[in-house]
């Protein structure tokens, strides 16, 4: 009787044993293996950087918590596939608190994300601040916590124009039309020394002229604004034509007069070469022509 008392005891303890082991092993899963993933990782597009030369490649990082726990100081490491691109630091623009500075890390260098609540999903922006012609194709993303890796995805990145404005002349040549008196004004050559065609690219025209430097005209009975030769032009945009790899094309722009051009005094005149919004050239000169007289 005593023996079988024993074996039921020792029977239960067993049980509770399997019991306690089995309820430590969930508690252990849950926390020490979280499940963020890698939703999506893309381009989102290029934006003019604050120099010429420099182009802001924009992507987005996805992820999603779809564990039961929240997962604590996440991490991620982007390498690339190219060792020539002078700047290799990356921008991360919109982390949470604490983190909620511009933070700027280096590529293969971990740049520190923060906490991701069970059940949450984020999108984590940043920037790559590259030359026009650098020869990156992809860029991998690897996601960590505590050093284990949790998940990895790779960006495509497009190839990026590596067109030069190389020839911005001001013709100044008047002559008479059928409608009336006209002023070819300038010649700009555009070159693509890259080794992709192009296209969506723009030109857009930029005066020294303001509208303050035109006050005192106002009091003119004949004074029109749009009669400036240089506020009229200022802020044009004109597309392109597409560029083959190598190929050189011009853009020539001849302005009727009307004859009521005669308050148009010398101005400075940029040229900003744009690709789908993005600036990647820009060139400056002046337009000694006036019809004050």
């Amino acid at each position: 009787m005593k023996k079988t008392v024993l074996a039921v005891v020792a029977t239960i303890v067993t049980v509770l044993i399997v019991g306690i082991v089995g309820v430590l092993s969930l508690n252990y899963d849950l926390t020490s293996n979280p499940h963020v993933k890698i939703t999506s990782f893309n381009t989102t597009g290029t934006s003019s950087s604050s120099t010429i030369d420099v182009v802001n490649v924009w992507f987005v990082l996805n992820l999603t918590n779809t564990g039961a726990g929240d997962v604590d100081d996440l991490t991620v490491i982007f390498s690339a596939n190219t060792t020539t691109e002078n700047n290799q630091q990356l921008i991360y623009t919109n982390a949470t608190p604490p983190y909620d500075q511009i933070a700027e890390f280096e590529i293969e260098k971990p740049c520190l994300l923060g906490d991701l609540r069970a059940g949450e999903t984020k999108d984590f922006r940043f920037y790559w601040a590259v030359t026009a012609d650098f020869n990156a194709t992809t860029l991998t993303a690897a996601l960590k916590s505590n050093e284990a890796i949790l998940d990895q995805a790779v960006l495509t990145i497009p190839p990026l124009p590596n067109v030069k404005i190389t020839n911005f002349i001001c013709l100044g040549t008047w002559h008479g039309t059928a409608l009336g008196a006209a002023l070819d004004l300038f010649s700009l050559n555009y070159t693509n020394i890259g080794r992709t065609d192009v296209a969506s690219l723009t030109i857009t025209l930029n005066t020294s002229k303001t509208d303050e430097k035109d006050a005192n005209a106002t009091s003119d009975p004949q004074y029109n604004p749009n009669d400036f030769l240089d506020v009229y032009i200022n802020g044009a945009t004109y597309p392109l034509d597409d560029l083959k790899a190598g190929g050189t094309k011009t853009l020539e722009k001849t302005y009727f007069m009307f004859g009521a051009y005669k308050y148009v005094e010398p101005f400075a005149l940029t040229a900003t070469l744009k690709f789908n919004d993005t600036i990647i050239d820009q060139a400056t000169i002046m337009v000694p022509i006036s019809t004050a007289d």
